[in-house]
């Protein structure tokens, strides 16, 4: 399968919009829920998967939490293969991309 791209835009409690990009593919990784969990941790991004929708909560920009969610209709046809992800976000405000892929494969 291949890498999934979407774009959406969020707004935090300041009531300012943000552009973002979101890229998701499956991880490929020996225990895929605790590779995930630990993806979760480094980036400090809350990741759920519900019938096709992708909500992120974050408190990395500038401390504020929002949530954004994002429906697709590839991504809700793919749902099994999308249950373990990998999320990349990209802010134009942020110095450099997260990419949490931890795959030395």
């Amino acid at each position: 399968m291949g890498k999934y791209a979407l774009d959406f835009t969020t707004r935090h409690a300041g009531g300012f919009d943000h552009a973002r990009s979101l890229s998701v593919w499956p991880l490929q990784h020996s225990d895929p829920a605790r590779q995930l969990a630990h993806n979760r941790r480094l980036c400090g991004h809350r990741l759920r998967l519900l019938n096709g929708r992708i909500q992120i909560t974050s408190t990395i920009h500038q401390n504020l939490e929002y949530t954004s969610v994002i429906w697709s209709p590839m991504l809700k046809r793919d749902k099994e293969a999308l249950e373990y992800v990998n999320v990349m976000l990209q802010d134009y405000s942020w110095a450099s991309q997260t990419n949490l892929m931890k795959n030395d494969s």
